[in-house]
């Protein structure tokens, strides 16, 4: 069975006030005996009842003078009619309404909260790969930072070998052959040196190389 509040508001009040509905019955009149005694001259003393089922609210006009209005209309006496709920209904100057609540909020029947559910930790998941990737970072560091190393190291000494061996390399041009001796006649045809060239040598020259040479005695 749901809990339910019952509102009302009184002419020259602030604000709405509320009392829990507990039990299947309740009375609402001017006698203090009444579960909501009203102070209003146009309440009866024993003005209307109220009954709690599991089809809701009813509510019955107990032979009152001014009755009770519901929607509106007023209500049969002595006949039950089910109220809905946050309608507005009027007993004398005073204007009521019923509201269900929930347990939780229900003044009559404070419930304490269940702890929700214990959370599980859930265990991390580490990323195997992130190590290896560390790992073959680390390693093209090393090897950049070596094969600089040696670059610096060898380069300098490459460059002079190699300039080395270019200067030995390189070709050097024979020296010209000087001939030391001509033919021994002339019309002997034309003198070359050691590599075939041809050397023009005049006719003159040639006669005189051929010429005997005779030393004085002494």
């Amino acid at each position: 069975m749901e809990n339910y509040r019952l509102l009302y508001y009184q002419p020259g009040t602030q604000a709405w006030k509320q009392v829990p509905v507990t039990g299947e019955t309740f009375s609402i009149g001017r006698a203090p005996e009444n579960n909501l005694a009203l102070e209003d001259e146009q309440v009866s003393r024993q003005h209307a009842h109220l009954h709690i089922d599991a089809r809701g609210v009813w509510i019955i006009d107990q032979n009152s003078i001014n009755g009770v209005i519901v929607g509106g209309q007023r209500i049969a006496a002595g006949e039950w009619k089910l109220l809905s709920l946050n309608d507005n209904f009027t007993i004398g100057a005073t204007t009521l309404r019923v509201e269900a609540v929930s347990p939780a909020t229900s003044p009559s029947q404070p419930v304490t909260p269940a702890a929700g559910p214990a959370r599980v930790a859930q265990p991390r998941q580490t990323n195997r790969a992130l190590p290896l990737v560390g790992l073959l970072i680390a390693a093209a560091c090393v090897c950049l930072v070596g094969g600089g190393i040696a670059t610096w190291m060898f380069l300098p000494g490459l460059l002079s070998n190699e300039s080395t061996a270019s200067q030995q390399a390189e070709p050097t041009s024979a020296p010209p052959t000087v001939i030391d001796s001509l033919p021994a006649s002339a019309g002997g045809g034309p003198v070359q040196d050691e590599h075939g060239v041809s050397l023009d040598v005049p006719p003159d020259a040639l006669e005189a190389a051929s010429r005997p040479t005779w030393n004085a005695p002494a």
